[in-house]
This record gives C-alpha cells, structure tokens and sequence, in this order.
C-alpha cells in the first residue's frame, strides 16, 4: 500500500488481513525497528544498493528474532529516510536483550527499537486506514 503522512510518500508492506487476525491477545507486544535509508531520494525513499541492503537488515533481524520466541510478523513502512519493521511478540524478552546487544556491537546497519503493550493492536489503525484508502 502506499499514501502519504506529512507531505512524503509511505510505502508499506503490511499483512492484508491484519484486522482480522484472530489471536491478537497471543501477541500483545508491539515491536518497532528503525534504521535510516543511506544516501534515500528527494522523497525520502532508498535507491540503488540501499533498497536491497534495507531488505538484507530486515530479513537478519527477523531471522534473530524467530530464534527467540513467538511472534508474528506485521509488515514494514518506509517514509522520510527510514524502514520501520514491525513484530508483534508474545514477550518482550528475550528478543529485546538481544536487539540491544545487535545494536551495541554495530554488527549490522545502525538501528533503534521500542517495544510497547499493545493488546488489541490498536498501534496498528493508521496502517489499516492507509490501506482502505489507498485502495479506492
């Protein structure tokens, strides 16, 4: 899907089905990764090796991640010279030790992360509202 939030385009890729998920109370953990795009056009979007480099970041930290623990995988939002990636998980630990031990030792492209409760994934209503309106 794609749209637009303060003047620069959004791409996302979420689950199209997301609203209808029916075990969202397994997974009340909201889990957002950020990493700025290298050198991102005018309009705030990767080009050129970076495109395929965001998507390498991205694969790796889900792949770290589904060693851990449960979680289900929502999607990703590029916008304004960033990818964010979004999780949600069952339990925040162990998954965010060791994001911070990732990020700490500069082993990958820089990144931060937050993770909040969210049951219900309300965190989740301006993607689904993007997607209704970007599909009429």
């Amino acid at each position: 899907m794609q749209g637009e939030i303060d003047g620069h385009p959004l791409f996302a890729m979420i689950v199209s089905d997301l609203e209808k998920y029916p075990s969202k109370s397994r997974f009340p953990w909201l889990l957002s990764l950020s990493t700025p795009l290298i050198d991102p056009t005018p309009e705030g979007l990767p080009k050129g090796k970076d495109f395929d480099s965001v998507n390498e970041w991205e694969d790796g930290i889900e792949a770290r991640i589904a060693k851990l623990d449960k979680y289900y995988y929502v999607g990703h939002v590029t916008w304004n010279g960033s990818r964010e990636a979004l999780f949600y998980l069952e339990k925040p630990e162990p998954i965010v030790s060791a994001l911070k031990k990732v990020r700490d030792n500069h082993s990958t492209r820089p990144f931060d992360f937050r993770y909040e409760k969210d049951e219900g994934w309300k965190k989740m209503a301006p993607y689904t509202h993007i997607a209704h309106t970007s599909s009429k």
